[in-house]
């Protein structure tokens, strides 16, 4: 099973961590020898939002008609905020093709900024380029989901250990800040803004952790990560439920309890992944 699950993790690793031994971090270590497995995996990312109409009929796909609500901008980073909201809400499915003739006309602009946006999408991650084909939602696999939670499980406590005493000193109020910024998108349903927050939330770990190896591992898996939270988000009938977590999990990081901290942690991806059965 685990070889299945953890086919580019050192066996090493797994054995280690499991055995609640901290991984070596020296050139021979096995957490360097995940990230040179791992960090080829995926591309990696930073930071909203539109209105959805109706949906056009004819042709292939469902073409959405976009509308501006922040201030109209035609600059590439404009249009890239508008699609980017779009597919981190759910508006435009994984899998579903972005038309840039449609999206043009809805927008009232030309192809060139549109064109720089879907390129600056592709290079987060957020869509695939198919020649003489078109741009498309990129999608994300509940098995892909479910190997990076059970690989997290492993190292997301480690990094959290190795990360404690930047976050009981001078990085504590970045810990909260995230806390705080999650309660407040999900009270305002802003799907895009929770989920930057609830990543940031766990990429503080990794970042703060010291280990660049760890660090690599973490972006390795964060486009993947974000487009599965634009699903998952959706899926909380209390709002307030996710960012309680995460309390909790802060809670427990800034008194420097490991244990505890692997127990929240396990619930939390329990509560992640109810939908992966």
């Amino acid at each position: 099973m685990f070889a299945h699950l953890f086919g580019f993790l050192d066996a090493a690793l797994f054995l280690e961590l499991r055995e609640g031994r901290a991984p070596r971090r020296d050139g021979l270590g096995v957490v360097a020898e995940c990230e040179a497995r791992v960090a080829v995996e995926v591309p990696r990312p930073p930071p909203g939002r539109y209105s959805r109409q109706k949906t056009r009929g004819g042709g292939g796909g469902m073409d959405r008609k976009f509308k501006w609500i922040e201030d109209r901008t035609t600059t590439p980073d404009g249009v890239y905020r508008v699609l980017r909201a779009a597919i981190l809400d759910g508006t435009v499915p994984p899998g579903e093709q972005l038309r840039e003739a449609h999206i043009a006309a809805d927008l009232g602009i030309s192809r060139s900024p549109l064109r720089e946006a879907l390129t600056k999408l592709e290079e987060e991650g957020l869509i695939v380029k198919i020649p003489y084909r078109g741009a498309f939602v990129a999608e994300v696999s509940a098995q892909d989901v479910a190997e990076i939670a059970e690989i997290r499980l492993l190292v997301e406590p480690y990094a959290a250990e190795l990360a404690f005493d930047a976050l009981r000193g001078p990085e504590r109020s970045t810990l909260l800040q995230t806390v705080k910024d999650l309660h407040q998108a999900m009270a305002n349903n802003d799907i895009p803004a929770s989920i930057d927050a609830h990543l940031g939330f766990h990429r503080l770990f990794y970042h703060l952790s010291g280990s660049g190896a760890l660090e690599n591992l973490w972006n390795g898996w964060e486009t993947k990560l974000r487009l599965y939270l634009s699903l998952d988000h959706r899926t909380y009938s209390d709002p307030r439920e996710l960012a309680v977590e995460h309390e909790r999990l802060a809670a427990v990081a800034l008194e420097g309890d490991i244990d505890e901290f692997r127990r929240e942690l396990a619930a939390h991806f329990q509560t992640a992944l109810r939908g992966q059965a």
